[in-house]
């Protein structure tokens, strides 16, 4: 028996404008669902910043949060040699960071978050990191930081690729390559592609196409736009 959802008008209406307006060459596909569930647990001195940055990423949703392209979607994904990584974010992890951030870790486990915005630019810049995997978010945002999160001038923060926010399209497959294709939803009007490299582990990360560690990107577009970039690592 075929389910409800899959003949639902809106849901095929959605997806038929998704497949139109999908770049030449790209095809335009609804993304998977990742079926398992992460319950997060953090302290209540961080709940504001928590409420406020799943807010403003939102709209990315199911792009960016919880997501893992290439071990999940291994067809979703352009594969490239070239790794890469958002300039000064590797001092997040020190114990004196240069960058000053709002700092806090989940009550169990050993995951720990960073988060510092630009308001004058309205960027935002989060990062995670436990044990195996780290990911770090540059994303912008329409609504204003709450009290106590720290801010900075993150026109420095930038993609080691050359990719920025607000680039178009073609300029970023122009630097990354063409994608495998286009992720959509019918939650959002965003869409979203995904690039991976395969590596050994860590820290020398050297290119093994079979490799079971991986760094993988996320690229959001809001009116061909870039609005969100992530860089995730993970074994």
């Amino acid at each position: 028996m075929t389910p409800r959802w899959i003949t639902s008008p809106l849901l095929i209406a959605a997806l038929f404008a998704a497949l139109v307006s999908a770049s030449p060459g790209v095809r335009a596909e609804p993304e998977v669902a990742n079926a398992s569930k992460h319950i997060i647990l953090f302290p209540a001195s961080a709940q504001p910043v928590w409420n406020w940055l799943k807010r403003v990423t939102a709209p990315n949703d199911p792009f960016v949060p919880h997501r893992s392209r290439w071990l999940f979607e291994r067809t979703s994904t352009r594969v490239t040699r070239a790794p890469d990584d958002i300039a000064g974010t590797s001092d997040l992890w020190d114990a004196t960071p240069a960058l000053t951030t709002t700092r806090f870790e989940f009550t169990v486990g050993k995951d720990t978050w960073h988060v510092v915005a630009d308001p004058r630019r309205k960027i935002v810049l989060y990062a995670e990191g436990c044990c195996s995997y780290s990911r770090v978010v540059l994303a912008a945002y329409d609504v204003a930081p709450p009290a106590g999160l720290a801010h900075a001038d993150l026109g420095a923060y930038v993609p080691r690729s050359g990719v920025r926010l607000g680039d178009s399209p073609n300029r970023v497959f122009a630097l990354l390559g063409a994608p495998v294709r286009r992720l959509t939803s019918a939650k959002t009007t965003r869409w979203a592609v995904a690039y991976s490299r395969p590596f050994r582990g860590f820290p020398e990360r050297p290119y093994d196409p079979k490799g079971s560690c991986v760094e993988e990107r996320t690229l959001v577009f809001e009116h061909d736009r870039l609005v969100g970039y992530e860089i995730y690592s993970g074994c």
